[in-house]
């Protein structure tokens, strides 16, 4: 309300590159070029749990929906995911030579959605663990991702200048549209179904509004 720092979360050796938050609790899950993953305490301003596996730069970090679990992906090609009340490793999934740069939980189904540095999305089934599907590799590299259209049964990529959809079981292109958006940094999809953007460029961001049900 104020506009003002209200509090400093200081544990991380070097540049932090990926936070979510806990969607039931005042946790914060944090991800570092220094190879760990740490969950805090926001109001006691307490790192409360720091989890090592991966070897390079921890690329993303996110809480499953129900809470149970916290996922993280790195440039080693790995996708470690822990059991959070536990803080034990439960599955591990390997990517390389590839990695993912980003990735979503499905809020309404075992499924996980990510995009690869080889310019690919790939969905998995989070019970089985196994990949059940992939795109075909795009010309520019993705950006952001995020589950859409009613009970989040599409996926929507970001690309360099467009806006990407698709729909699984089997891989399906549902739609692509023209955006021009430069340097997407992440993205959202509302309650409302709508699509929030960030996207920066030198010292400006943007902000982006799009109309999924339009698109899809």
């Amino acid at each position: 309300n104020e506009g003002r720092l209200a509090r400093s979360l200081r544990g991380h050796q070097v540049n932090v590159g990926s936070i979510h938050y806990h969607p039931y609790g005042e946790f914060i899950a944090s991800g570092s070029a220094d190879t760990t993953m740490k969950v805090w305490d926001v109001r006691q301003k307490l790192c409360i749990q720091t989890y090592t596996g991966h070897q390079k730069e921890v690329t993303c970090v996110r809480f499953s929906p129900d809470g149970r679990w916290v996922a993280s992906s790195a440039k080693d090609g790995l996708l470690l995911i822990w059991d959070l009340i536990a803080g034990k490793l439960i599955s591990t999934i390997t990517l390389a030579p590839t990695h993912i740069t980003n990735f979503e939980f499905n809020p309404c189904d075992l499924l996980l959605a990510a995009s690869t540095a080889n310019k690919a999305v790939r969905i998995f089934d989070m019970e089985s663990m196994e990949k059940i599907g992939q795109t075909p590799a795009e010309t520019g590299n993705l950006k952001g991702i995020a589950f859409c259209g009613e009970n989040a049964t599409n996926v929507c990529a970001a690309t360099g200048d467009s806006l990407k959809a698709w729909s699984w079981e089997p891989m399906t292109s549902l739609a692509q549209v023209q955006v021009g958006w430069d340097r997407v940094a992440d993205m959202k999809v509302s309650q409302e179904g709508r699509l929030l953007a960030g996207s920066f460029h030198s010292n400006f961001v943007s902000i982006w509004d799009i109309n999924l049900s339009t698109v899809l």
